[in-house]
């Protein structure tokens, strides 16, 4: 594969048995050159970035390059992601907060609905009436219950 672009040449590095290269590795590798971890030392040792192929060096100083008017095309796409992955964050906080407010709104309407209701029913006022009221309901058991509910509501608001 000729070497015409910096991902063909990144390809063949890849696939050629030498060791894999990972986001990691290379910011790692550009991090390095600005630390100057890799240096050669006073026993003449030299460190991976001295020791690998001068094209791969130059490649990934390309890619990784942290300087402001030279940015590499991966510390970009990281620095775009970041910031999309901000803006999402934003919306999905924006999101849930007008959710909650609706359901805290939905809430409150339904609560306001049972207390208007249980003002408006009439609370019987002895076990006579409340025989009455059951005996006219026939043999509807969801109408019984109904009246029941009801009378509790409003001796439950009664009691607050």
């Amino acid at each position: 594969m000729p070497l015409s672009s910096l991902a063909g040449f990144l390809f063949s590095y890849h696939f050629t048995g030498n060791s894999p290269l990972t986001v990691c590795f290379l910011i790692g590798i550009s991090i390095a050159r600005q630390d100057g971890t890799f240096k050669q030392d006073v026993h003449g040792n030299r460190g991976m970035a001295l020791k690998s192929d001068p094209k791969l060096v130059r490649a990934v100083h390309d890619l990784t390059s942290v300087r402001k008017h030279s940015t590499g095309e991966i510390v970009s796409m990281l620095r775009f992601l970041y910031k999309k992955d901000l803006a999402d964050t934003a919306e999905n906080r924006k999101r849930k907060r007008e959710e909650k407010e609706m359901q805290s709104a939905m809430r409150a309407a339904s609560a306001a609905g049972k207390a208007n209701e249980a003002k408006e029913t009439v609370l019987c006022s002895s076990v006579e009436e409340v025989s009455d009221e059951l005996a006219a309901c026939g043999s509807r058991k969801s109408a019984k219950i109904e009246f029941l509910k009801k009378q509790l509501a409003k001796r439950m608001m009664l009691a607050r």
